[in-house]
């Protein structure tokens, strides 16, 4: 069986009754996308996307797919080249967790970091300072770049 019958419509249907956003191109016609490209790109409003290229067992990846790869996974991407629909899946699940984590607290102000000109970094709820940046709030919250 191909790669698009046992992989990839098993994985699309996955995703789409679990509400997880995704781009792949169509493989009935040419493709206007990269060349090289992965099958999958996850999509989150949250955070960067994450490819998933698959190969049959004994499937090989192309000298495009191979070039595509580094390119992004040197410009910090994640990019995983899997065998089997369960990993993808895995990795689905962990990836669209954050997305709805953060959701599902949608009326809550979001702490973030800003530089206070003159006083350094602070943490604030919306537009008030709590208090001066530490190292470990700077790891926790997201950093706004407004002054």
């Amino acid at each position: 069986m191909s790669e698009i019958k046992t992989l990839h419509e098993p994985f699309m249907r996955w995703l789409k009754e679990r509400g997880i956003f995704y781009i792949r191109a169509r493989s009935d016609m040419a493709s206007t996308i990269e060349r090289g490209l992965a099958d999958f790109v996850l999509l989150s409003p949250f955070r960067p996307p994450v490819f998933i290229e698959f190969k049959t067992e004994k499937g090989k990846e192309s000298a495009a797919q191979r070039d595509c790869r580094a390119k992004y996974v040197r410009a910090g991407f994640t990019w995983f080249l899997l065998r089997d629909i369960g990993t993808a899946c895995e990795i689905a699940e962990a990836f669209a967790g954050n997305r709805l984590e953060a959701a599902a607290q949608p009326d809550k102000p979001r702490l973030t970091i800003r530089n206070r000109p003159g006083f350094g970094s602070y943490v604030f709820d919306g537009d008030k300072p709590l208090r001066r940046a530490t190292i470990d709030d700077l790891k926790a919250y997201q950093t706004d770049e407004r002054n």
